[in-house]
């Protein structure tokens, strides 16, 4: 297995859905893990750790102890990810496993990672000079070709999805290393000696304060980020003490009011997204004409309010609750797949439409109105979860038949694209003097009511697929979003969604199939374009340092929140959810 781990008592994941790093600390196991390399000095280390824990009366869990036969080697390494403490064990075997750098890596992803972790770093873990940390990347970069090559040599590529899944789990190591062990060495752990002189109490005490009495942890906890709305533009939000404080110095608020509008606020957005989203996938640029007539005087009223703009262009941002019930009832194959039985949404959605008048029109309602929607919410709970990794789960290009043209077409800039006895268009040639410096990959999502077998390389012109385009920058600048973005505009009505990333190296473009082919490569060679003609110099406060980390993200949400919904930030779900991050949706 290569990597072990201790840990304590476990809860149900997903109080909340994550989102990117995914921030909400309800969604962390609240004991104390070990990640640490099998054998030598790193289990004599772990030994002595685990009977300093014990003598604290401090029960932890060690896989070889505590995790069964056949039991899941990727379930726990998930779990310790989202422990509130993780003690590393860092050795040179460490740095160059990929269970343990698996770990590590994701454990980085969650929020706080500063101060959930403590570190022991053995002698022969070299981080602490650059010129060191250079030879752990290569050996990384030496895997990531080994596989891809490997890969390349087989002659039918279909059912390798856990093979390209090893292949993205070494590039996300290869990627976070210098990052990861950054952070590292600028954290004083201790030497090894110093922790083994004292019993390790330097250490067990920081946990046990971080644990605390009542056995949950006491990491500082910022208010988890609740998702973008859709459709509504992101204000910046207030910590929960001081809307609890607003709330009660205003009299005659009734509380039940308020949190049934927010969920209320919740359901919808996230709604008029699903509907958005399906109609884009059967219609493509004609998506909105179910409703245009519908809101064109809601949106000129609000346009004409000139003082105060807000960023929504899209015509389902305008219609009436009423009108999105209709379109979902007339489009009802687009939904029967996240949403209950027709008649009993029909019914639910009737009640929950009174409810929501009730609200709007400052009605005291009835007492079971808030019951109720949560009720609804837990019915869909797991539909919205479906709906929104659907768009996570696409079909990998390698798996693809090299005669689609879109994937043929950008094949030399796509690594994941067999070229032998491949014969691409010579104007191709234009991208060849990017190919240094970027990774372009084109994957085809399909939506879960196509249900009739699929040729892959014939979806252009097909209802119920987007051209999924990635664009990364792989010579450590960043790209210029706003720039992009201004260079890009005139094509943004035929997209689906930008997706910004966090790192600020990656763009990602959601586009129908619809189009047809002339379109499709005129939008992505404009995006491809965009992206080699705006590239800037690395920022220099972007270390993983927790608060670099979220001031960045917010950075790029405040980007993404000046442009219409179709323009999405790192915090929003559809940038990051996947089937395999397990959590409530709505929290509901």
């Amino acid at each position: 297995m290569g990597n072990s781990t201790i840990e304590a008592t476990t809860q149900p994941v997903g109080s909340n859905i994550p989102s990117q790093n995914p921030h909400s600390a309800n969604n962390y196991e609240n004991m104390a893990f070990v990640s640490y390399a099998w054998g030598g000095e790193s289990e004599q280390t772990v030994d002595a750790l685990e009977a300093a824990f014990a003598a604290r009366g401090l029960r932890l869990t060690r896989d070889k102890k505590d995790l069964d036969y056949k039991g899941s080697i990727e379930a726990f390494e998930q779990r310790l990810a989202r422990g509130q403490c993780i003690v590393l064990v860092v050795s040179d075997k460490y740095l160059r496993s990929e269970h343990c750098m698996a770990e590590f890596v994701e454990a980085g992803i969650n929020k706080d990672l500063r101060e959930r972790i403590f570190p022991i770093v053995l002698a022969d873990a070299h981080i602490y000079k650059a010129i060191d940390r250079l030879t752990y990347i290569q050996y990384w970069d030496k895997r990531i070709e080994q596989l891809n090559q490997a890969i390349k040599k087989v002659e039918v590529m279909a059912n390798l999805s856990d093979i390209i899944a090893d292949l993205d789990k070494y590039t996300k190591i290869r990627t976070s290393f210098d990052g990861l062990t950054d952070l590292l060495s600028d954290m004083n752990a201790l030497t090894p000696e110093m922790h083994a002189a004292h019993g390790f109490s330097t250490l067990v005490d920081a946990v046990e304060h971080a644990i605390g009495n009542n056995g949950t942890v006491s990491v500082p906890k910022s208010g988890a980020s609740t998702p973008k709305g859709t459709f509504q533009n992101r204000t910046e939000q207030l910590p929960i003490d001081e809307i609890s404080a607003a709330l009660k110095a205003i009299p005659d608020i009734p509380y039940d009011r308020i949190i049934t509008y927010a969920r209320l606020w919740q359901f919808e957005t996230w709604l008029r997204r699903m509907v958005y989203v399906e109609l884009q996938a059967k219609y493509g640029d004609n998506w909105n004409a179910h409703m245009m007539n519908k809101a064109e005087k809601p949106r000129r009223n609000d346009q004409s309010l000139t003082h105060m703009p807000t960023p929504e262009k899209l015509d389902l941002s305008y219609i009436s609750f009423d009108s999105l019930s209709r379109i979902i009832s007339e489009e009802w194959t687009l939904f029967d797949a996240f949403l209950p039985p027709q008649n009993i949404w029909d019914a639910k959605i009737e009640e929950v439409s009174q409810i929501r008048n009730r609200v709007a029109h400052f009605r005291k309602g009835h007492v079971d109105d808030y019951q109720r929607v949560i009720q609804l919410m837990r019915d869909v709970d797991n539909g919205f979860f479906k709906f929104c990794t659907s768009l996570n789960n696409s079909v990998h290009s390698v798996s693809i038949d090299t005669n689609d043209p879109i994937i043929r077409k950008f094949a030399k800039l796509n690594p994941w694209v067999r070229k032998d006895n491949l014969n691409i268009d010579e104007d191709d040639d234009i991208f060849t003097h990017f190919a240094r410096s970027f990774e372009i990959k084109i994957d085809i999502v399909k939506r879960p009511w196509i249900n009739a077998p699929i040729d892959y390389s014939q979806v252009i012109g097909y209802p119920g697929f987007f051209y999924d385009l990635n664009i990364h920058e792989h010579e450590g600048r960043d790209f210029d979003y706003k720039e992009i973005l201004k260079s890009t505009k005139s094509l943004h009505e035929h997209i689906l969604y930008i997706s910004l990333s966090s790192s600020v190296r990656h763009v990602r473009v959601l586009i129908p199939s619809l189009l047809g082919k002339e379109m499709l490569i005129v939008i992505i060679r404009a995006f491809i374009d965009a992206a080699a003609n705006n590239l800037i110099p690395r920022r220099s406060d972007t270390s993983l340092s927790m608060e670099s980390a979220e001031r960045e993200m917010d950075r790029i949400e405040n980007i993404a929140d000046q442009w219409p919904e179709y323009v999405i930030g790192p915090k929003n779900p559809i940038s990051f959810l996947d089937s395999d991050m397990e959590c409530s949706f709505f929290g509901a």
